[in-house]
Formats: structure tokens, sequence, C-alpha cells
């Protein structure tokens, strides 16, 4: 699983994520490791996230 980092408290985290997002399907096309691109699901378990993921 791919994560986009939306999340992430810091800025490390996130930062990463890009930098692997920026090359991650070419290595993965490259070695012929088949990938599906579902978008995104986004649970929310109290009312604070409820308002976070609407926003998004």
């Amino acid at each position: 699983m791919l994560h986009t980092g939306f999340d992430a408290a810091d800025r490390l985290e996130p930062d990463c994520i890009q930098r692997c997002q920026s090359r991650v399907f070419t290595l993965f096309d490259k070695l012929g490791v088949p990938v599906n691109h579902i978008g995104v699901t986004m649970v929310a378990w109290n009312e604070q996230q409820v308002s976070t993921c609407e926003s998004l």
C-alpha cells in the first residue's frame, strides 16, 4: 500500500512519501510489478475526524 502522507503530523514522513511516489511507479513498471490505482479510502472514527475528512 502506498500512502499520500496527508495525515502525517511532521514534514519528514510526507516528504519521504512524496519523494518515493515520484520514483516508485517507474520502478514498478521496470520490474513488472502490477499496481492498482484505486484512489483513497478514508475512515473517520469520531466527529473531529469526520470534519477533517470532509475538508479534504
